[in-house]
Order: C-alpha cells, then structure tokens, then sequence
C-alpha cells in the first residue's frame, strides 16, 4: 500500500512526468511479466509479479480543447484625412505612443478658411434681414410710406392728363392759349431785342467816357477794342485797377465803374433775347402739336409712363400697409429659414477646417505614417495607422471537431510563446460557424478577450471552478493556474511557459483539494521545483504568502489582469474548459478496462491476486476517469498488474488485451476532449 500512496501522488501531479513513468512501469511489467513466465516455465515457484493500486477519491474533473492562438488588436484602423489637400504638417513618427485627441497631422486650410469666412458674411447678412423683419416699426418710417404713396399717386394722375391729351383732339381753348402764348412769346422777344439795342449805347458812351480819362493812367485794351460784350480778361484788368495797391482819382474811378457796369447790362440784354427765343419756339412747337394728330409712339411712351406710375402707386400702398400691420409671418419664416441654411453652410465650412485636423480616435500606438509635408492627399489616401495596444483579443483556429466542442462564454488559459511564465484568462466572445478552406483544409474562426481588472471581479467564482479546472489534471494540469487569494481558488495566477511541465501537485490542493496528500504541498512540505520564495501550501496558504510556479516558469505571482498585454501578431494557445465536474468519484484513467463490453476495474481480492468489478463510468480527462458507480470513495483499484493474475471472479489471464478506458494512460478520452459546455 505504500507504493499507492507515491503512484496516487503522482498522479495527482499530472504533466508528462506521470505519463513517463506509467509509460515505463508498462515497458517494465512487460519485460518482468515475459521474464516471469520464462522462469515459470522452468520453475512453478517462482514469485508472483508486484501489483501497484491507486484509492478511489472524490475531487473534480474537467473536460478542455487547446486551441492555437494569436493575439490581436479590437482597435487597429488605418486613418484617412475626410478633406483633400496639400500635407502641412506630419506630428508624429512610427511606435510614438498617442492619447485620444492628439494632432497626428494636418493639411494646409487656406482655402478652407476663405469658404468659411464667405459662409460667415452669408449668415451675418440674413441675420441682419431677420433683424430688419422683426425690428418694431419706427413713425418716421410710416410717415415716409405714406409720402411715397402720395406722390406715387400725383405721378399716377399727371401720366393719366398726359395720356388723355394725345388721344383727344384739342379744343377751341386750347387753341387759343396756345396762340395767345405764342404772341406773348413774340412780344418778350421784341422787348429783349430793343434792351439790347439801348445797352449797347450805354456801353459804348461808357467807353467813350472811360477813354477821355486814359492819361496814361488807365488801361487802354478797353479803348482800342471793338468787341462788345468786353471779354473776361479784359474784365478782369478793369477790374483789379480798382483796388490796391491802386489808387485812382475819383473820375477814373467812376468811369472804370461805368463801362464795367455798362458791360455786365449788355451782357445781360443779350441773354434775355435768347430765352425769349427759346420760350418762342416752345409756344410755337405746342401751338403746331395741337394742328397736328398725335404721334403713336408718344401715345406708347404716354401709356408706358401711366402703368409705370401705377405698378410704384401699388408698390407705396403695399409698403404702407405693410409698416401698419407689421410683418408678415411667412415673410419671417421664410427668412429664418434662410438664416438656419446659412447657420449650417458655416457649420459645414468649419467642420471642413476642423478636417484639416487628423486626430487620434483612441489612444494608442502609432504603426505606420506614410506621408512627407508637401504630398498631395485625398479623402482615401492613408495617413496613419493607429492600433490600440491597450485592447487585445485573441484570435483562435478551429478545426472541424472543434467547433462543436468551443462556444461564445467559455473561460479559459492563453500563453504566448513571447511571453513565458505570463497567462491570461480570457473568454470566448464569438464563434464564427463559416468555415475557411485552404488547400482543402477546412477552418473556423474564433475569438476571445482578455479578461482585466473590473471583469475579473464579476467571475469571481466561475474563477474559482476555472483554478479547479486547470490545475485537475490532464491539459489543464499543465497550465500552472493558481489562485492563492481566495477561499478555494482566487485572483492570482504563477505563470507558464508554452510548453512548460507544471509542478500541479500544489496548484491542485489549492483548486481542488483531495483526501490523498499531495507531494511537496504540505505546511511543511518541501517546496516543488519553481516554487515561489515564500513556499507554498494547499490552498494559497504558504508560509510567505507566495504560491507556486510551475516548472520553467516565469518570475513569481502576479495579480490577474495587471500583467503586461501581449502584441498583436503575438502567438500561443489557448485552453478553454468545456465542463467541470464537481466532488465525483475519480480514478486513474488506466484502472478502467473493458471486458465483454462493460466497463470495468480490477480491486484486489485479499490473496495476493485481483477480481474485476464492473462500473459505469463518465467523462475522463485522459489521466482520471470519473466513476459513477459501482465502486466506493475510498477503495482500492489496480492501476498496473501483471496480466496473468487470475481469480476466480474473472481475471486478467496471460495474452488477454484489456485496454484502459480512452486509450491507456494519458489517451485522449473517447469522443474527444468532452462537450463545450461553460463553466457554471
């Protein structure tokens, strides 16, 4: 019995360690069991062949599928300016870390800036207009309106007279006061003519006078000169001698006055002549128009002018009567609406200089910047690659056996080649059940988040079923889970590297505590291989607080989630629990075998040999099978005998090939790894 209690530990341990040996106590039963029957043959005394056995225990078994892995960013994008143009500036380089909002680059917005600035000139003037609509109406505003109206219509009845006149013929009046005008033109002319005539005389004895005083005084131009009226040179002579620094006698003076003033009354005759001709011709043109029918082009500009007059008469009304009742509703929703249209062409402007702008979406790391200052970019040029290292999903390939067995909530285990001694719990978040074929090779994919921080908490206790489950043997026992922290389980893990053997023994005391003492995981137990400083005890309970670390595995405990992320391209595995069975019966798996097809195990009869007893089995990892029933917690199994002991109740016998259930130890259960179910 004391061999069991070492091949019940070992077992215990899991890891390939176990399957060496049990690989080798196979190869060795044989060499011992064909030795033994040689020896047999010639000597009927020879010793019997050791038997080793394992308890039956309660613990807990879970069923997992590995997966290969790749780490992957949930925010990776290639960005693009939403505005064409001219690059102005480049702010950042390749691996620069950036925070949500920084500027990455910008483009020149000179354009830009003058589209924004005519759109502002837009909105401010039909605002100004709204203003004009909806200001209170002034009286000196009204009053205007209202002249405008009066003379709108005296310009209305003075066409109306104009139209009236050329399409009647005149009358025996009209006729006379256009001759009686005519005469009085005439006469005027007569007068201004004799006015003329009598300045001119004054005139000339004004010179005549002027030139009795010359004495070599006064100058001459006046005397020697015919032309009559004087012209303005000589005015203007005549006139400065009048004023200093001169100073003529008083004749002089007179007579200088006299031809001067003698001169602007000629001038003066003679303008009147030519008005007087003028006012005869007019008198003499109205006079003929009324012997004459009316012209229908004067008739066509009479008629135009009198539809003008009306149309600015209507117009004067309206505006009246507009400034009486104030303004028109529809007038004013009409103008806001044009407000708001200019208010969104500013917003549109601005939002395009705004554009100019290439901003960080996220924070995150910057992957590539294709651009020089000078390029010429457009809306579907990329600028900068920007991925968000602080948001990693793993990706996951599936094979066709596998998609049935993974689904979107399961929790599970990823390393990372790059990363030893560093796990991750994450969990599934989808499965895509549209297959990829390469080279006839059929895949699925699939993804899964890391678990951090916040999330870690609400799992608390599918965390500690998930420690149960990865550190229970099989695959899982290879993981190197620990959760010292909590009652049963808890919120650390010791890492391990891909591929490493995990020292399970400890790990599994704590997840999964068992009757059977675990080697090395006592209080005062020696440390396994890799454990941490501090020791370790069933439970987390180790004298420093510090828990195990599997073989080959990274420096220390660390808290889930504050461990350092993975890079995208970064690649692993995964181990995704499929089921956990809680507090069952377990044995080794190499204690089952089938015999005519019922499942049973082999128990010692008390006389040195064994006796089979069937069972009914459940699932198995492929190092511990779950016995439903037909056997005790605590009873003894055989997990490696010579295969010629016999008993009467039905034994092995020499050549017979029982097999263990799933395979032999470490054989892959029946059907697969088990059902994808999540942990509950």
């Amino acid at each position: 019995m004391a061999r069991f209690g070492e091949v019940n530990s070992a077992v215990r341990g899991g890891g390939r360690s176990v399957f060496r040996l049990l690989a080798l106590g196979v190869v060795t039963a044989a060499v011992v069991g064909g030795a033994g029957w040689y020896v047999l043959a010639r000597d009927s005394a020879a010793a019997p062949p050791p038997i080793e056995t394992a308890q039956a225990t309660r613990g807990t078994l879970a069923t997992t599928v590995t997966l290969p892995g790749t780490a992957s960013s949930t925010s990776s994008v290639s960005l693009t300016f939403p505005v064409a143009g001219k690059v102005a500036e480049v702010n950042v380089v390749i691996g620069q870390a950036v925070r949500a909002g920084d500027q990455l680059a910008r483009v020149d917005d000179t354009d830009l800036r003058q589209s924004l600035a005519t759109a502002q000139n837009n909105l401010d003037l039909a605002r100004l207009k709204l203003a004009q609509l909806e200001a209170p109406v002034k009286p000196e505003d009204v009053q205007a309106a209202h002249q405008a109206v009066v003379s709108a219509d005296a310009a209305v009845q003075n066409a109306l007279i104009t139209l009236e006149r050329l399409k009647r013929p005149p009358t025996a009046i009209e006729i006379a006061a256009a001759d009686a005008a005519v005469l009085q033109a005439e006469t005027a002319l007569a007068t201004a003519q004799r006015a003329v005539d009598t300045s001119f005389g004054t005139l000339r004895s004004a010179q005549n006078t002027y030139c009795g005083f010359l004495g070599g005084i006064l100058p001459a131009v006046p005397c020697h000169s015919g032309a009559f009226p004087l012209v303005p040179d000589v005015i203007a002579q005549l006139q400065s001698i009048l004023g200093p620094p001169f100073s003529l006698p008083a004749s002089h003076a007179n007579a200088t006055t006299g031809i001067l003033t003698a001169n602007s009354a000629y001038v003066a005759a003679l303008q009147g002549v030519t008005s007087a001709k003028q006012a005869l011709e007019q008198a003499q043109l109205k006079r003929a128009d009324l012997d004459s029918p009316p012209d229908n082009l004067d008739v066509y500009a009479a008629g135009l002018a009198l539809t003008n007059a009306r149309e600015s008469y209507k117009s004067a009304v309206a505006r009246e009567e507009a400034l009486q009742r104030g303004p028109d509703p529809l007038d004013v929703q009409a103008q806001q609406l044009a407000v708001r249209t200019q208010e969104i062409a500013v917003a549109t402007a601005q939002q395009k200089v705004a554009d100019t702008v290439l901003r960080a979406p996220f924070s995150g790391t910057v992957g590539a910047v294709p651009l020089t200052v000078g390029q010429q970019v457009g809306t579907a040029t990329a600028a900068v690659t920007l991925t968000d290292t602080g948001t990693i999903q793993v990706k996951m390939t599936l094979s066709e056996s596998d998609l049935p067995q993974v689904k979107a909530g399961q929790l599970g285990l990823a390393t990372f080649d790059a990363l030893a001694g560093q796990p991750f719990i994450v969990r599934v978040v989808g499965v895509s059940p549209i297959p990829t074929v390469t080279q006839g090779v059929v895949t699925y994919a699939a993804q899964a988040s890391i678990l951090r921080g916040p999330e870690l908490l609400e799992i608390q206790s599918d965390l500690q079923k998930l420690a149960a489950a990865l550190s229970s043997g099989g695959s899982g026992a290879r993981a190197g889970l620990q959760i010292p922290g909590l009652p049963g389980a808890g919120a650390a893990l010791a890492g391990a590297s891909p591929g490493a053997e995990a020292s399970a023994t400890a790990a599994a005391a704590a997840a999964a505590p068992s009757t059977a003492p675990a080697r090395g995981g006592g209080p005062s137990g020696p440390r396994p291989q890799g454990a941490g400083a501090g020791g370790s005890a069933p439970g987390g309970a180790g004298a420093g607080g510090g828990g195990l670390r599997p073989a080959g595995a990274g420096p220390g405990v660390f808290a889930a989630g504050s461990q350092r992320l993975p890079t995208e391209g970064m690649s692993g595995s995964v181990i995704l629990v499929q089921s956990v069975s809680e507090n069952v019966l377990l044995v080794p798996a190499g204690a089952v075998r089938r015999e005519n097809r019922q499942s049973v195990v082999l128990v010692p009869d008390g006389n040195s040999g064994t006796q089979s007893k069937p069972v009914v089995v459940g699932g198995t990892d492929g190092t511990r099978t779950i016995i439903a029933s037909g056997l005790d917690e605590g009873e003894t199994v055989v997990t490696s005998a010579a295969r010629g002991t016999a008993t009467a109740t039905g034994t092995a016998r020499a050549g017979q090939t029982n097999q263990p259930f799933g395979g032999g130890p470490g054989g892959p259960p029946p059907g697969g790894p088990g059902g994808g179910n999540v942990i509950r």
